[in-house]
């Protein structure tokens, strides 16, 4: 199956030369109250959805930006997405997400229609981690050196130890990413986009949600043909 990495577009005619779009909360917005967005991301660290919605009460669009379907901003764990595309996705099988409204003010109005799509997919159980590569690296890549998994076990038992280096033993940061995903025959093939876990950040889509964004003329988006996924 082909697959493709879907991301926010950076600096073209439909988004403007600002990046991110959002680039920041509505002066006054209280970071510490209990259903602020930063409790709300706190509260999901545990791979579940909180059980309060977040206040998204408002997000700020730089002047420099244009509106987009797909927004960027400084937000993790989602995308900024208009209604339009919000019903796109629904029409597919995608992994659980749940949708909050989103207040966006955009030249000092309100933009109507946007909502924050919150994905939970962690699809690490079912990699093949022998057939998969990796790469332990510092921020940004830096310094990438191959590390050998072949099992999620031992990709949490070198995730720890790495941790331990960096803050016990105070060596320089570093992670594992992954180069190239072998999914097991587990792995849910009806699924037309997903996110695979902790060491791979990237949404992949389907052909067929791809040829619906382009169909659908959906804006914001940077779809890139990949091959380091495989089945």
């Amino acid at each position: 199956m082909q697959y493709y990495i879907l991301e926010k577009a950076c600096d073209t005619k439909e988004t403007g030369p600002a990046y991110p779009q959002i680039q920041k909360w509505k002066k006054g917005y209280d970071k510490n109250k209990s259903d602020s967005y930063y409790s709300y991301y706190r509260a999901s660290m545990k791979g579940t959805f909180p059980d309060f919605e977040p206040d998204l009460n408002s997000l700020v669009m730089h002047g420099w930006a244009k509106p987009t379907d797909l927004v960027s901003s400084f937000l993790s764990d989602g995308f900024i997405v208009s209604a339009k595309l919000k019903l796109l996705f629904q029409q597919f099988h995608l992994p659980p997400i749940h949708y909050y409204p989103a207040k966006v003010i955009y030249k000092k109005n309100d933009l109507i229609g946007y909502y924050f799509m919150h994905i939970i997919s962690d699809y690490t159980d079912f990699v093949d981690y022998s057939k998969s590569s990796f790469i332990a690296s510092g921020n940004f890549n830096s310094n990438p050196a191959p590390i050998i998994l072949t099992s999620k076990k031992e990709y949490i038992e070198e995730s720890e130890k790495l941790k331990e280096d960096f803050f016990v033993d105070k060596l320089p940061y570093r992670s594992i990413k992954s180069e190239k995903i072998c999914f097991n025959a587990g792995f849910d093939q009806s699924l037309e986009g997903f996110k695979i876990g902790p060491f791979n950040i990237n949404f992949y889509i389907s052909e067929n949600l791809k040829d619906a964004l382009i169909k659908d003329s959906i804006t914001g988006c940077d779809i890139k043909l990949t091959d380091d996924v495989t089945i």
